[in-house]
């Protein structure tokens, strides 16, 4: 089972959580792995991100991130903070912003 570290809570208010995803976590269910995504955690942690999101499922999350990707993630704990984030989002107030950490020396200063 999944659960909210509290040493990766970058954030929180009453309206909202910057949660550090850690990579090889599920931002939300996995049908096949049960009990293992953020999503769930978050649940777990406050009951109030079931109704923070049209999709429970979602549990107030404005973005994701994918399985292997660690980072921050910006989360709604009421549907009217998430629809102004989701409208944020939307209008490009708010992006995402990936880094790369790579080992050793790139030949080409691009990756294709």
């Amino acid at each position: 089972m999944t659960t909210i570290d509290p040493n990766r809570i970058c954030y929180e208010d009453d309206r909202l959580l910057v949660y550090n995803k850690p990579a090889g976590v599920h931002s939300v269910a996995n049908a096949q792995n049960p009990g293992t995504s953020l999503a769930e955690a978050l649940i777990e942690y406050d009951a109030r991100y079931a109704q923070a999101s049209p999709e429970a499922r979602d549990a107030g999350l404005i973005q994701r991130l994918d399985y292997w990707t660690s980072g921050c993630l910006l989360i709604a704990k009421d549907k009217a903070c998430w629809g102004k984030l989701i409208n944020a989002r939307k209008q490009l107030s708010i992006k995402k912003l990936y880094r790369a950490l790579v080992e050793g020396h790139m030949q080409d200063a691009t990756l294709s």
